[in-house]
C-alpha cells in the first residue's frame, strides 16, 4: 500500500467530510500552506447556475491554506470518484509547506477543469470551509480572507 499526501482547500478541509468520502480516517492530519496560488469559487458546474465550487489557480505573492492528509492510494482513488476526477477536477502535484512538521512535502491536490469567473461561492459551502479552517487553527489572515469572500456569497 502506497501513501500520499493530499492537500485539501475546500470542503475536504473538514476531517469528518474527508473521512466520510474515503470511508475511513486519514493516517495523519496536518495544516499546510500552498504558496503561489489563490482560491476561487469558479469551478463549473457548481451547485446552481450562479455559484461555483472551490478551485485554486496560480497567483504570484498569494497563498492557500488547508489540510494536509496522509492517505493511502486506495483512499485517493475513492476521493477521485467524489471529486469527479478527471472530468471535473484534474490532479496536480504541488509542493506544500507542512506547518506541523516544518518541512516541504509533495502533495496531490485537485484543480478544476472548467471555470467561470462570473460565479460566486455558495454561502453554506463557504461557511463549512471557514468553520473547518477555524477548527484546524489555520492562520487568522487566511480565515479573514475566507470571511471576506462571504460578502460575495450567494
Amino acid at each position: 500500500m502506497s501513501l500520499v499526501w493530499y492537500f485539501a482547500y475546500g470542503r475536504n478541509v473538514d476531517p469528518s467530510i474527508l473521512s466520510n468520502r474515503i470511508r475511513s480516517k486519514p493516517l495523519l492530519i496536518h495544516r499546510g500552506i500552498l504558496p503561489g496560488y489563490c482560491i476561487e469559487f469558479t469551478k463549473t458546474p457548481g451547485p446552481t447556475s450562479e455559484t461555483g465550487w472551490a478551485t485554486i489557480v496560480p497567483c504570484a505573492k498569494e497563498w492557500v491554506e488547508g489540510a494536509l492528509y496522509l492517505i493511502s492510494s486506495d483512499q485517493l482513488n475513492l476521493l477521485d470518484r467524489c471529486e469527479g476526477y478527471p472530468h471535473h477536477y484534474t490532479r496536480e502535484e504541488v509542493l506544500v509547506w507542512n506547518i506541523d512538521l516544518s518541512e516541504w512535502v509533495s502533495a496531490i491536490t485537485y484543480i478544476a477543469v472548467n471555470r467561470d469567473p462570473r460565479l460566486k461561492p455558495p454561502r453554506r459551502y463557504l461557511e463549512t470551509i471557514i468553520k473547518a479552517a477555524k477548527t484546524l487553527k489555520l492562520s487568522s489572515p487566511w480565515i479573514s480572507k475566507l470571511e471576506k469572500a462571504l460578502n460575495e456569497a450567494i
